[in-house]
């Protein structure tokens, strides 16, 4: 029963609304920066 109440806490920590912001905001950084022209995965990890 414990480890439940650790899956429900860092499930109630992960779904903070700053949290979501930053996923937020990380996912669309990384959806601009995709986009540019020259930088794709392969150039990236060059």
């Amino acid at each position: 029963m414990e480890s439940l109440n650790n899956l429900m806490y860092g499930f109630g920590i992960a779904l903070e609304p700053m949290n979501i912001a930053y996923v937020f905001a990380g996912v669309f950084a990384g959806t601009v920066i995709g986009m540019l022209p020259g930088l794709g995965p392969i150039s990236a990890l060059a």
